[in-house]
């Protein structure tokens, strides 16, 4: 690897980033829990357990994306940029813009046209609401061509900032529709669409130019190659995640009920707003930068599974505190999904081991593995959720999601220490906390307070 004594340390860029994108991620997040906050309390539970279904479907037509790839893509510009092929780097982003955006007009295409047919199956209703939807995939085709970019250059400024800017534009939205009548469905389905569109506006203004900058190349790209080696395994690993998971709340449905359906999803997405505060959001970006320096990558694998797994414990016990209290204010109807979020709790733990574990698989290029651990979901799902669901109701969902968790955070660690003998380490080690601890703290702190003064308010 290239080396740079005047690039920014791994320690700067991470702090820096997850700085900004803790800033706004908390930001967004207030706006997003007055928006969910006001999505649930307009619509009925069987409103919303009905707009739950319409989102997974959302996540199952977007398997035709191949969103797989992204990392593949990401990971080998990285890759090559540091080893100075520059050319071939823009070549591979050139290529895989081009696939993301064919893809992306052929599914909102696909989607707007099966819609009366989508309806005639379910309900007549539900075909407008497709069309609506329909848009999203072509705008998520160009989000995702932006957000590689941003990651290759590292502009943690534009990254942290997205999700701010989505939920501003969804709570404007919501906000126009309340003041001209009723919010329902078709209204919150809108205010969806418009908030992407809003972020694909904003990413064009501010990269723009280097964004075609860097599609210029006529090097053969590799693209293909790297399809047939080991990207195949990515894209189906991407496919067969949203397949499970887009399956899922169907099954909920089929075997316990709609309401069922927005009950769990009520506790699944407070799980998911505790996990988008887990720093690490940009260790696929930076891990890749470190591999040529074996002792280096062990230090930062081994703390980064420490503090990772006691910021899970950390918020799975402010989690058990404070949202039953919160839910009880402010959501009484939805107070009996409190025992399913209690429980689901315990994956946040192994969820901060399994972001560090990921990342290192997918800078081996691991994609194979982490495919067939998500084959394992999928076959996990379909084989207990009859038996499950319907004895033991959500509870029988909770428990098929817990033993997915653990026993992929198991395979995840098991894989790297497998590949990569190096990274073996005893499980003492994750229980001191020495002077290396207590400098990379000190760092921490002070890169974090020079992150505030110099960045905060930058886009």
């Amino acid at each position: 690897m290239a080396s740079n004594s005047s690039a920014p340390s791994f320690t700067k860029i991470l702090v820096a980033g997850e700085t900004l994108l803790g800033f706004w991620n908390a930001t967004s997040k207030v706006l997003g829990l007055i928006n969910s906050f006001f999505i649930i309390y307009s619509l009925s539970l069987f409103q919303y357990g009905l707009y739950q279904l319409i989102l997974a479907f959302i996540g199952l037509v977007s398997v035709g994306l191949f969103d797989g790839i992204n990392g593949v893509v990401l990971n080998d510009i990285i890759r090559r940029e540091n080893e100075e092929k520059q050319e071939t780097a823009k070549a591979l982003f050139r290529d895989f813009v081009k696939i993301k955006l064919a893809l992306g007009l052929l599914l909102s295409t696909g989607v707007f046209l099966s819609a009366n047919f989508i309806a005639s199956i379910y309900d007549k209703d539900i075909g407008t609401f497709i069309r609506i939807v329909s848009i999203i995939f072509i705008f998520d085709a160009i989000i995702s061509s932006f957000d590689v970019f941003l990651r290759v250059k590292l502009r943690l400024r534009s990254i942290a900032i997205q999700s701010f800017i989505r939920e501003v534009a969804k709570t404007i939205t919501l906000g126009f529709f309340l003041s001209i009548g009723t919010v329902l469905i078709r209204e919150v389905l809108i205010a969806h669409v418009i908030s992407i569109f809003t972020l694909v506006i904003f990413l064009f203004i501010v990269s723009h130019r280097d964004f075609f900058y860097y599609l210029k190349s006529k090097t053969n790209s590799g693209l293909l190659g790297i399809l047939n080696e080991y990207g195949k395994w990515a894209i189906l690993k991407e496919y067969s995640k949203r397949f499970g998971s887009g399956l899922r709340p169907w099954f909920i449905k089929v075997f316990i009920s709609t309401e069922a359906v927005a009950l769990f999803s009520v506790a699944m997405s407070i799980i998911s707003f505790l996990q988008s505060y887990f720093p690490g959001n940009f260790l696929t970006s930076l891990v890749p930068r470190e591999l040529s320096d074996p002792v280096r990558l062990r230090r930062i694998f081994v703390r980064g599974l420490k503090y990772l797994n006691l910021i899970g414990l950390f918020f799975a016990v402010v989690g058990m505190l404070l949202v039953p209290i919160a839910i009880t204010y402010f959501l009484p109807k939805y107070t009996s999904a409190l025992p399913y979020f209690i429980l689901l709790t315990l994956m946040l733990p192994l969820y901060g081991i399994s972001k560090m574990t990921g990342s290192m698989l997918v800078a081996y290029r691991e994609q194979r593995s982490i495919f067939f651990r998500t084959i394992f979901f999928v076959i996990l799902l379909l084989g207990l959720s009859p038996i499950l669901f319907t004895t033991l109701g959500l509870y029988g969902v909770v428990l098929v999601v817990l033993i997915d968790y653990l026993t992929s955070t198991l395979y995840f660690l098991i894989r790297v220490w497998k590949i990569k003998p190096a990274l073996r380490f005893q499980m003492s080690e994750l229980f001191i906390f020495d002077a290396y601890d207590r400098n990379f703290i000190g760092n921490v702190i002070r890169e974090f307070f020079i992150t505030i003064k110099r960045w905060f308010f930058k886009v």
